[in-house]
């Protein structure tokens, strides 16, 4: 058993070398892939890239790590060279006894017994008064005789190549392991008794010194070995593990060889083309050139040469490509300019890239399987082209070039019959002379057609009025480069050229089609921020899209969703300069004043007790705010606090925040304590409206842990609310009151001072309309574009009409009006 183990370690070694260099070969049949009968030439599409140039670091990781390796193949090899040459002056300097087929070499110093091949170490004093026992120049024979060293040397050999892998350290323990095995097996088989072999184990063994390359009595595995010896290990365990040494062999082949799929080619298809020539030239023949069809099957036979050859076109070189490109396309053109007749004489060509496709997604292009490919991928694929006119009728005449001659709508419908062709038109079954009558009466009138397989390989060819037309999707590759420059499907454009260049592609369909079908994928060698994402979702707007598709987001225009706000970025920007800090301050500075003084302020300048601020200005003085660092805004202004009116949402509230909390609970505390304690009580308004606001904030869980609500005296009822509340969209939301939130108070300063008289009236949404037409604002009613005298009109006329205000950060905002539902 352990003499099978030993080879099966070898072997594993052997295996492991020799089982990822084979390959496994599979014929393949060769799949015809013809040609959707498309009535045009076949063109090769061209993807322009732009790569961009990295600079290469002088210390790639790969490169740390081949020095790492290298390192430790060095250090290895020296300790390879090191042991080989103290055994080789362990053996010169001492004296050598020559016994049978071995070599004693006789040591002045204390070593237990150990060999290296034919040479058995032993101490001198005990062999000459002869105290080593038998048993033990027995077990170190044997490992001479069974050139165990020789195994130690392959294991240290490899050991140097693979010092990084874990299971060469384990199988070298195992083969060592093993040779004990085998050495003791010799000496129990000349009759040892086990117990006093052990014994003598025991007095010979040690712990505390190692042999690399020779084969000696080790202390650490002398518990194994006693085992070993005990155990006796049956012929039909034995043979059931040889038996199983098969299928894992099996198993290791299959999943670790190399498999190749070769095409089995047909050697008589060339043959076979030009036997049916010869019996061609026997009828007279329209052709577009004198040696069309010869010229065709050369360069047919060039052509299957290099795409049947390993590897497939996706992995050639760029020049390998370039010359497949220019057969195809010269074969495509022969093909498709060729008559009826002749087309039956010949194969038409393969595409180079089938079965693959190339995809250009997110920034990446590659090539995939068209079986594999997903939604999103195929939406990516330009539409099968519409058919083609003819500039001649009847052709090919005598009088046509290779140039002017095409299949017509008629030849192309004809050609599909004889195929054996399904007609629709508009999804609905025709016959095939309906679709001959369609394809004559069409006179230049727009009529769509595609033509597919069905699961039968049956093609199937659709006809579409221009009224039912199908649409498929479309899309424009857009890439950012340096310097505000784009390349807009090929095509160089800057921000000023932006919407002309686009204007440019796919004008065959309408601005309500492209919003179906046409989708924008947007890629850079660099980070797209939300500015540029802007630019290009407002340059958009009047051309049309489905959506766009940046690396970090996806705008589609069902959805209703817009680009990631701009101020998502600003962390990522420069520190404020010192004239944005200085034109902030002067506003912050005007502000916090107002806000000092909050009771001089006039009330159509306030809502609820806070400082209405313009959205306009908050949002660009925000921004310098948050481009600050912490040094800069410690030595600023601080930021005003104050209210933007927005429209009303129905979108979930969050809660309120630590400062916030700690703020409503310092002043509840204050005005709770003041209750309790009775007397006349001073209340300030912006305290009230304050806590009313953050207790609206909280969530129920917040509300609990947080102080009760003072419990003020209740006002007498509020006046009506206007019918119609003229409200802006603005950038920071101002969430409705909570449901719980408790009554206004009535403010009753201490000394009986009367409570301020009521504010005034709100302004009516006519009034507000009117001021809006003087700033050149844009009116909508029901989402329609209309004048601002008839929105003033239709306000005059119906006082049921909802106003809202959008703020677009210009100096034009937008007014909706719209019905009651």
């Amino acid at each position: 058993m352990h003499f099978f183990k030993r080879f099966y370690l070898l072997g594993s070694i052997v295996l492991a070398s020799i089982i990822p260099m084979l390959t496994i070969t599979h014929y393949v049949e060769p799949i015809v892939n013809e040609y959707e009968a498309l009535p045009n030439n076949m063109p090769i599409e061209a993807y322009p890239t732009e790569i961009a140039i990295e600079a290469t670091p002088i210390l790639s990781l790969e490169t740390i790590l081949w020095i790492i390796y290298g390192i430790g193949v060095v250090l290895f090899a020296l300790r390879f060279a090191v042991n080989l040459f103290k055994l080789y002056q362990r053996i010169s300097e001492n004296e050598r006894v020559p016994q049978r087929s071995f070599i004693y070499v006789l040591l002045k110093d204390y070593r237990i017994p150990h060999s290296f091949f034919k040479y058995l170490f032993l101490n001198k004093s005990k062999f000459e008064n002869n105290t080593i026992p038998k048993e033990v120049l027995l077990h170190e024979e044997t490992h001479a005789k069974q050139l165990h060293s020789l195994d130690i040397i392959i294991v240290e050999l490899l050991q140097i190549v693979f010092w990084f892998h874990p299971l060469v350290y384990i199988l070298k323990h195992h083969i060592k392991l093993n040779h004990e095995f085998l050495a003791d097996q010799a000496v129990l088989n000349q009759g040892t008794e086990a117990k006093n072999y052990q014994s003598i184990l025991l007095q010979f063994s040690s712990g505390t010194q190692e042999y690399q390359f020779s084969s000696a009595i080790n202390y650490s595995s002398i518990k194994k070995r006693f085992t070993v010896m005990k155990t006796q290990t049956s012929k039909t365990r034995m043979w059931l593990s040889t038996l199983l040494i098969l299928p894992i062999i099996a198993i290791l082949f299959f999943s670790f060889t190399e498999r190749e799929y070769v095409q089995r080619e047909k050697p008589d298809t060339t043959k076979a083309i030009k036997k049916e020539l010869e019996k061609a030239n026997t009828y007279k023949l329209e052709y577009v050139g004198e040696n069309i069809i010869e010229v065709y099957l050369k360069k047919y036979e060039q052509y299957e040469s290099l795409r049947v050859k390993k590897p497939h076109y996706i992995n050639k070189s760029n020049e390998e490509q370039k010359e497949m490109d220019a057969l195809f396309s010269d074969l495509g053109g022969m093909y498709f300019r060729m008559s009826k007749t002749n087309k039956a004489k010949v194969k038409r060509p393969i595409p180079p890239i089938l079965p693959y496709a190339k995809i250009t997604l997110n920034g990446k292009t590659y090539f995939k399987k068209k079986s594999e490919l997903s939604e999103q991928e195929k939406s990516t694929l330009p539409p099968p082209p519409p058919p083609s006119t003819k500039k001649t009728k009847g052709g090919p005449n005598d009088g046509d070039t290779q140039e002017v001659y095409n299949p017509s709508f008629i030849e192309y419908v004809i050609e599909m019959e004889e195929l054996g062709a399904s007609f629709y038109l508009d999804d609905k079954k025709i016959t095939s002379d309906e679709a001959k009558a369609i394809a004559k009466n069409n006179k230049g009138k727009r009529t769509a057609m595609t033509t597919q397989r069905d699961e039968n390989g049956q093609y199937l060819v659709k006809l579409s009025s221009s009224e039912n037309k199908t649409l498929y999707a479309r899309s424009i590759e857009l890439k950012i480069l340096n310097n505000n420059a784009y390349l807009i499907d090929g095509i160089k454009a800057t921000k000023k050229t932006f919407v002309e260049v686009l204007n440019q592609l796919h004008q065959d369909i309408t601005f309500e089609e492209r919003n179906k079908i046409m989708n924008i994928h947007v890629s850079s060698s660099h980070t797209i921020s939300d500015k540029e994402t802007w630019f290009i979702y407002n340059s958009l707007q009047d051309y049309g899209f489905y959506r766009i598709v940046t690396p970090n987001q996806e705008i589609n225009r069902v959805k209703g969703n817009t680009p990631f706000a701009i101020e998502s970025h600003i962390s990522k920007q420069q520190n404020a300069t010192k004239e944005q800090i200085t034109e902030y301050n002067t506003w912050a500075k005007k502000l916090n004043k107002k806000n000092n003084n909050l009771d001089k302020v006039h009330e159509n300048d306030k809502h609820e007790g806070y400082l209405i601020i313009s959205p306009k200005d908050f949002k660009y003085y925000k921004s310098i705010y948050d481009k600050m660092s912490e040094k800069q805004k410690r030595e600023s202004e601080p930021l005003p606090q104050g209210v933007l009116l927005v429209q009303k949402q129905d979108m979930p509230q969050k809660n309120a925040t630590k400062t916030q909390l700690a703020t409503y609970n310092k002043l509840a505390k204050y005005y709770n304590s003041m209750i309790e304690e009775g007397g006349n009580i001073r209340i300030q308004m912006k305290d009230v409206e304050k806590m009313k606001y953050i207790y609206g904030l909280m969530s129920d869980k917040q509300k609990k842990s947080a102080e009760p609500f003072p419990d003020f005296p209740k006002p007498p009822p509020p006046p009506e609310p206007a019918t119609i509340q003229v409200i802006e969209e603005q950038d920071i939301p101002i969430p409705p009151p909570a449901v719980d939130a408790p009554e206004p108070i009535e403010i009753i300063e201490e000394g009986g001072i009367m409570p301020p008289p009521p504010p005034p009236a709100p302004e009516s949404p006519l009034d507000f309309v009117i001021r809006m037409a003087k700033t050149n604002a844009k009116f909508y009613f029901n989402n329609k574009p209309v004048s601002s005298d008839k929105a003033i009109e239709l306000l005059k006329n119906s006082t049921k009409l909802n106003v809202s205000a959008k703020n677009t950060g210009t100096k034009q905002p937008l007014i909706y009006i719209s019905e009651n539902q």
